[in-house]
């Protein structure tokens, strides 16, 4: 009987006529593949015999199991259009009237559209997921898995962050690998799958997967119709030593992004103080790399590898460049002038004040009830807010640089200290880097259902919440990621975290520290180390306060803007999606905002193939050749040389290049780097590479990452200690451990590639070095 109804069918004898979905599906099956077996019933629109559902209740009745019902369209799970989300599944369906129920759903699912629907035996899944067969964001030739506990629809619906695996040819990668729910043998047989599928359709597949008592079953295959097609980018090296450097460019940028370009603001400030010499920016391959550029020298050989003037020679050569004389006029009158100090007095009075009203009169607009013409307004002040802020943030890093560098310099000459002696005359002086997180301690002692705990939320998440988490526009800011606030307030209820007894301890050092050194020193210099100490601890916490006020904040106001707009230009038929809008620059963003004809479809594709491309060829570390030692400025006097020697300095301690770029130790050795927080620290590596991770992170843990921003200091109060590949005893995993009193090493150059993520590590931050343990068994899926 069921052989001769065209509406209704076994799984394995489905075709066309019974939607997409289960054609799919039954070709999956007559390949051999795990499929759960099941029923079909054929495409219909409103004429559906109910006889046709009735064969298939009474044929589920007779298993007496649980199904799951899903729709099957037409043009569902097409390579044009997936149609994923669009149509309904109810998962665990047994009895008549479930089943009958759950077919009805699905029916009406397709709002006038002939529906098929696929009833499947459920699996009952130990773990499940999904599979591409190629990376869906880079289009790269690797199969990416992720996976959650139990029922694969938690996933779907975004109620579980994913456990990741990546399988590129025989190596497999994952995070979680020791603990998350799927292990390297599960992820490896998946892969299997999903490649055999992607065979046998002849197309990239996004493939969904469960496993119930170690076995695998397929659930589902579609194209993957997100793929954007790679377009190659010319890979054009200057000459010189040019370093990759993740802590401020973890990824390439997108054309957004860089309508707030700080290559521009850079170069104004090293007019501004005087400097002979600043750090540059430049693309190469789509990444931003970084070298040093010193005034009035010729151009670098290409490769790479110049010759250091010797000191004697380095004012005569000065004094033959135009550019050289008159930035050496400019630092005499900056340290005449006392421009540091003018800048800290602007700052507090007028600048920090200013910011911060204007952050919070764009930051408190509802974009939803704006016109099209105020949102276009909304979104050109935040873009000039945001290109103000670029050129302040430089500006203001003036006296940071100078108090800072004047400091280690102090007390290197008075006292023969190491630069991370020095920092602990500071440290803990770093309120807005410690904030958020102390301000999360605070919510996390209150009850969730205490009114106080509501307020405090929507206060942290109006404050601190609109502060980019990436030098990204498009990735989420922290009020778009409240599951990394609600995981840090459980982890906070976790432990006995206390900021106020922190900053007591931490005042306590400060105060040894200084002790120490001034019972070392005479009257004279007593007087000019207090002096200094003065002006260090005055502009110490600059930093990260200029961070937070003059990037991080206006960069998520413009995201903002940017989205909402987006969402518009979408309505108005103009783009394609709202996330295309990161693809414009802002000065386009606005021309299509004000309704100016300007086809964007072509620009966008080309401009996310380009992207897609980069994403997919990460350059080497470095090109070029490290040129042979720093030149050296002590020939000429001191008004003249401080501010380079400062830049240098700081620019060395923040991002540290080439401490970032040693080599990798043998297998089997200790990581070395440089120590940024003193003490000794056993514990599981935990690999963060970005903020989504972040949900991975358990108290105690070590965070193993590439380097850090500011905004990541609400996770450090669960952390134990801190690793990071790159930066410097400045840096920002540096200071934010320091606030924190966390052992910590940074510059190690392969932590994130050579440490598993769950093995044992134990960091010493008073030598700098990372000692890995056994690697713990995997669990099984």
């Amino acid at each position: 009987m069921l052989e001769q109804m065209k509406s209704y069918r076994r799984l394995d004898e489905a075709d066309a006529a019974f939607g997409s979905k289960a054609a799919h599906l039954a070709a999956l099956r007559r390949a051999g593949f795990p499929v759960p077996d099941g029923f079909v019933l054929a495409l219909r629109g409103d004429d559906r015999d109910v006889a046709d559902i009735e064969e298939v209740v009474r044929a589920a009745r007779e298993r007496g199991v649980d199904y799951a019902v899903r729709s099957s369209g037409s043009h569902e799970d097409q390579a044009h259009e997936a149609g994923a989300g669009r149509y309904t599944t109810i998962l665990g369906v047994r009895g008549d009237d479930a089943l009958r129920d759950a077919i009805a759903r699905c029916l009406a699912s397709g709002q006038g559209e002939p529906m098929g629907v696929v009833v499947q035996e459920m699996v009952d899944a130990d773990v499940a997921g999904v599979a591409f067969t190629v990376n869906p964001v880079s289009g790269a030739e690797e199969i990416v898995i992720e996976a959650v506990a139990g029922l694969g629809d938690r996933l779907v619906s975004g109620e579980a962050t994913p456990q990741e695996w990546t399988i590129a040819g025989t190596r497999a990668t994952g995070s979680d690998a020791a603990s998350g729910p799927l292990d390297e043998g599960g992820a490896r047989l998946v892969a299997d799958w999903a490649r055999k599928a992607a065979e046998l359709f002849g197309t990239p597949q996004d493939v969904e997967w469960a496993i119930a008592g170690g076995r695998v079953s397929v659930l589902q295959a579609r194209p993957i119709t997100t793929l954007v097609e790679q377009v190659p980018i010319p890979v054009d090296v200057p000459p010189g030593y040019w370093v990759r450097e993740p802590g401020h460019a973890r990824m390439p940028r997108t054309p957004l992004t860089w309508s707030f370009n700080e290559n521009e603001a850079v170069a104004l400030y090293a007019e501004a103080s005087g400097a002979l010499a600043c750090l540059a920016g430049r693309i190469i391959g789509g990444w931003m790399y970084m070298t040093v550029e010193p005034v009035g020298a010729p151009p670098p050989r290409p490769g790479g590898g110049d010759p250091t003037p010797p000191a004697w020679l380095m004012p005569v050569l000065l004094a033959m460049s135009g550019q050289a004389r008159r930035r050496m006029r400019t630092s005499r009158r900056v340290m005449r002038d006392d421009l540091a100090g003018e800048l800290v007095r602007r700052w507090r009075d007028e600048v920090a004040p200013s910011f911060r009203a204007r952050i919070a009169d764009l930051r408190d607009t509802d974009l939803a009830l704006l016109t099209e013409a105020e949102l276009t307004a909304h979104l050109a002040a935040a873009a000039d807010l945001a290109r103000e802020g670029m050129r302040m943030h430089f500006t203001m890093s003036i006296p940071y640089e100078f108090g800072t560098a004047d400091l280690a310099f102090t007390c290197r000459d008075l006292l023969g200290w190491s630069d991370e002696e020095s920092l602990e005359l500071v440290v803990g002086l770093s309120e807005a880097s410690s904030a958020p997180a102390h301000e999360l301690r605070r919510l996390s002692r209150l009850d969730d259902d205490d009114p106080a705990f509501d307020e405090g939320l929507a206060r942290f998440q109006r404050v601190y919440g609109c502060r980019a988490l990436d030098l990204e526009l498009s990735q989420p800011t922290l009020a778009e990621s409240p599951e990394i606030i609600a995981a840090t307030l459980e982890r906070l209820r976790a432990n006995d975290y206390d900021p106020d007894e922190e900053a007591r301890e931490l005042a306590k050092r400060r105060a040894a520290c200084t002790a120490q050194a001034r019972a070392a020193l005479s009257p004279r210099d007593r007087a000019r180390f207090d002096a200094v100490l003065a002006r260090a601890e005055l502009v110490y916490p600059l930093r990260d306060e200029n961070v937070f006020l003059t990037i991080d904040a206006p960069y998520a106001l413009v995201r903002y803007a940017a989205l909402e707009s987006g969402r518009r230009l979408v309505r108005r038929g103009a783009i394609a999606a709202a996330d295309d809008v990161f693809y414009l620059d802002v000065d386009e963003l606005l021309t299509a905002m004000r309704g100016v004809p300007d086809p964007l479809g072509g620009r966008i594709r080309l401009r996310r193939g380009e992207r897609a491309w980069a994403l997919a060829h990460p350059g080497p570390t470095t090109y070029g050749t490290p040129p042979r030692g720093e030149p050296s400025f002590r020939r000429l006097p001191r008004s003249a040389r401080f501010p380079t020697e400062a830049m240098m300095w700081i620019g060395s301690r923040i991002v540290g290049l080439e401490d970032s770029t040693r080599a990798r130790p043998p297998a089997g050795e200790p990581l070395t780097g440089i120590p940024a927080s003193p003490g000794s620290y056993t514990g599981p590596a935990r690999i963060v590479h970005e903020e989504t991770d972040f949900h991975r992170i358990r108290p105690g843990d070590v965070l193993v990452c590439p380097s850090t921003r500011p905004s990541w200091s609400v996770i450090f109060p669960s952390l134990g200690a801190v690793v990071a590949d790159s930066g410097g005893s400045l840096s920002h995993p540096a200071i934010i451990a320091r606030e924190h009193r966390l052992p910590a090493v940074v510059a190690t150059g392969y932590a994130t590639s050579t440490i598993v993520d769950g093995q044992l590590v134990t960091v010493d931050g008073n030598a700098g070095v990372v000692t890995m343990h056994a690697v713990p068994a995997p669990r099984r899926a």
